[in-house]
């Protein structure tokens, strides 16, 4: 029985097109074993953080009077008095750097001298100022201000130049520091301090 020259043609279509899907299943197979043509990718962008903390806020002294025989009190915020009635403190304004940089930190008040106490005292040498140290070492590198502090008024003061901002590396207490004369007039004396940083 004689097979036509279609039927040939059809058959022989068949058979390539069978061979040539086996040659490409093959080929799948054998590039899967040997890793061709596998290629991925990542891509973050991480920004600057620059934050600082105030996680302790204030100075608080409490009430007084300079005791008798006193011509003025002295009183710091970690924990000294001097010719003081009352109690005082031992608690200071606390920053923490939460950013992910280190910083560079100012500080200034909202009031001078004079407007703090009500009156000019500063021939009586009252005083009005701030010291910085750390609460974890080394958290701030350079720029520490050291004891007894800088007076306070409402131009930025250097608080801290190089602050880290490493877990455990990355506190710094501000100290507050009055010399209150018999010339100050009685009453609350408060005051706000704003803290600036510049990331490094």
């Amino acid at each position: 029985m004689e097979v036509s020259h279609k039927v040939l043609v059809v058959l022989i279509t068949v058979a390539i097109v069978f061979l040539v899907m086996g040659t490409l299943f093959n080929i799948e197979k054998i590039s899967r074993l040997t890793g061709y043509g596998s290629t991925g990718y990542v891509n973050v962008t991480i920004d600057t953080s620059s934050v600082i903390n105030v996680t302790a806020t204030d100075c608080a002294f409490g009430n007084g009077y300079i005791v008798t025989g006193n011509v003025s009190a002295l009183l710091e915020s970690n924990g000294s008095k001097y010719g003081w009635s009352g109690a005082g403190t031992a608690a200071s304004i606390q920053l923490r750097n939460d950013g992910n940089t280190n910083l560079s930190v100012n500080v200034s008040s909202g009031k001078t001298l004079a407007s703090f106490y009500g009156v000019d005292c500063s021939s009586q040498t009252c005083t009005y100022q701030f010291w910085s140290a750390d609460k974890e070492g080394g958290s701030c590198t350079t720029g520490l201000v050291a004891y007894p502090g800088v007076s306070m008024d409402t131009g930025n003061k250097t608080l801290c130049t190089l602050m880290r901002h490493q877990d455990t590396m990355d506190e710094v207490y501000v100290h507050c520091r009055l010399n209150i004369t018999q010339s100050v007039t009685p009453g609350a004396k408060t005051d706000t301090w704003t803290f600036w940083v510049t990331g490094l």
